[in-house]
């Protein structure tokens, strides 16, 4: 029996459908994400469509990979590999998780699941965040994840208000 890498019967990763078109316009759209996610102006339902019907989900063509992450069945945000190196082997994370899933064990359980996967399947040997010193829970989800602190990069992220500075955390994934 295979063992499948990207569920463990409560949180699943899967390739982004269209009908989640709302809760990804939702979350693309939230401008309290915008300093992580480097977005700068809204996007159209019409263009995240378009990116949902087109994205071949391959990370040699695209670079980076986006996950759904599901919760008993619904949607409760999602999870990006990106920057990913296939020569280096090593990819960027990033979690967009909607605030009625926060604090229930959700984007751990999905960190975990990814960490398996960039791993077991796509063989990198590490992963990395940039995680603004003021977001704890993030810094939380991440170390708790086996992650560490290896940087601190000051006044690195625009908040809207003033510049942030980030911790860039580090997981080994591959061991030699």
């Amino acid at each position: 029996m295979t063992e499948l890498l990207l569920t463990d019967g409560r949180v699943a990763l899967r390739a982004p459908e269209p009908e989640d078109l709302d809760v990804l316009f939702r979350v693309e759209n939230d401008e309290s994400l915008w300093a992580v996610s480097c977005n700068a102006a809204p996007y159209s339902k019409a263009q995240l469509e378009q990116y949902i019907r087109e994205s071949v989900h391959d990370l040699f063509a695209e670079h980076q990979l986006r996950f759904v992450i599901e919760c008993d069945g619904a949607v409760a945000g999602f999870m990006d590999l990106t920057d990913i190196d296939a020569i280096q082997a090593h990819a960027q994370v990033g979690v967009a998780l909607l605030p009625e899933y926060r604090g229930r064990g959700v984007a751990s359980a999905a960190l975990g699941l990814l960490c398996s996967y960039a791993d077991r399947r796509l063989r990198l040997m590490q992963l990395v965040s940039y995680v603004p010193l003021c977001n704890e829970p993030s810094l939380h989800l991440f170390e708790k994840a086996g992650f560490e602190r290896v940087g601190l990069l000051s006044e690195w992220m625009w908040s809207g208000e003033r510049f942030e500075d980030v911790i860039l955390l580090q997981k080994k994934l591959q061991k030699k």
